[in-house]
């Protein structure tokens, strides 16, 4: 095992299971990927599995920060 796979393995039981969940959805959507960033078109299909990976208070903020752009 590589010593990166080696230190997120030592740390993930560290997280709780909402923050393993969101390390999972981050590590899958970097893997279905291609090298310009883009979403594999096969994989599209499963973008359901990263529904509920931003936090609602994150998506508080965001639509905060897009209302008050608007007002601007």
């Amino acid at each position: 095992m590589k010593a990166i796979e080696s230190e997120i393995l030592n740390n993930l039981h560290l997280l709780g299971e909402t923050e393993q969940k969101r390390v999972l959805n981050y590590i899958l959507e970097l893997v279905n990927r291609d090298q310009k960033g883009q979403i594999h078109a096969k994989e599209k299909k499963n973008l359901a599995l990263f529904a509920g990976s931003i936090l609602p208070e994150d998506l508080d903020a965001m639509e905060k920060a897009i209302q008050e752009g608007c007002e601007n």
